[in-house]
C-alpha cells in the first residue's frame, strides 16, 4: 500500500473452509519514515460467507485489531483512507492480515470505523453536524468525541446527539460525555446529529467513531 494513493488491494481471499467461526487480525507497518504529516490509515473491507450468503463488514485498521464472523469462505480488500496534505511523500506502508479458528478475546472493545475526520459545531448554530450512518457495514454502536476549541472538554450537558432515522424522525437523544463509551445504535438509524449548546463564540470539534458487530 502506498499512503494517500486511495488504492484497494485484496488481502485474503480463502474458499471452502470448515464452516466455523473465524477470527480476523490486523497489523499495521509503516515501512518509510513517518512524519506528522505521513500516517497512514486504511480500513479492511470484510464479506464473510455461509452456503453463499454473505455479512459485510468495514473496519478501520490498527495494529491489534481484530474481528470474528461465521463462514465457509470469507474475502478481505484493504483500502488506503490516508489523509495527506498537498505534496507529501508518497510513502509506502504494509498491512498484515491473519486467519485463525476461534472467536476473538472479549475486551470490551469492538471493532471500529471512522469515516470523517473532525468537524468543527458553532456553538451557536442549531443544527449542528450529522454523521451519516455506513451502509453495510456492520455498525452497531456509536461514540462521539468532543474538545473545545482550546483542547478543553466541553461541560458535560453542552454537546448532545441525536439519533436520526428515515424521513428525519428522532429515534433517540443523549449527553454522549455523560454516557461516555458506547451507545447502542437503535434500529432504522440513519445518521447522528451532533449539537454544541455551549453558546455564541464556544465552538467545538467533534467526531462520530462506529462501533462493528464481531
Amino acid at each position: 500500500m502506498v499512503l494517500g494513493q486511495k488504492d484497494i488491494a485484496t488481502s485474503i481471499n480463502e474458499r471452502d473452509l470448515i464452516p466455523n467461526v473465524y477470527t480476523l487480525q490486523f497489523g499495521l507497518l509503516q515501512t518509510g519514515n513517518r512524519t506528522s504529516t505521513s500516517v497512514p490509515s486504511a480500513e479492511a473491507i470484510i464479506n464473510w460467507s455461509v452456503k453463499g450468503q454473505q455479512q459485510r463488514r468495514i473496519v478501520t485498521i490498527a495494529s491489534g485489531v481484530a474481528v470474528s464472523g461465521m463462514c465457509d469462505s470469507v474475502s478481505v480488500k484493504i483500502r488506503d483512507t490516508s489523509i495527506t496534505t498537498e505534496g507529501a511523500e508518497a510513502i509506502p506502508y504494509a498491512v498484515q492480515t491473519t486467519l485463525t479458528m476461534g472467536v476473538r478475546p472479549s475486551t470490551g472493545q469492538p471493532p471500529s470505523l471512522t469515516t470523517t475526520i473532525n468537524q468543527v459545531v458553532d456553538g451557536s448554530s442549531t443544527g449542528g453536524v450529522s454523521f451519516t450512518v455506513p451502509v453495510n457495514a456492520g455498525v452497531m454502536s456509536f461514540m462521539v468525541l468532543a474538545c473545545g476549541d482550546s483542547g478543553a472538554v466541553p461541560n458535560l450537558t453542552d454537546i448532545v446527539a441525536q439519533v436520526i432515522g428515515s424521513g428525519g424522525i428522532l429515534l433517540a437523544a443523549y449527553y454522549p460525555l455523560i454516557t461516555g463509551g458506547w451507545i447502542p445504535l437503535p434500529a432504522g438509524a440513519y445518521a447522528v446529529t451532533v449539537l454544541n449548546n455551549a453558546g455564541e463564540e464556544t465552538n467545538a470539534d467533534v467526531n462520530v467513531i462506529w462501533g462493528i458487530e464481531g
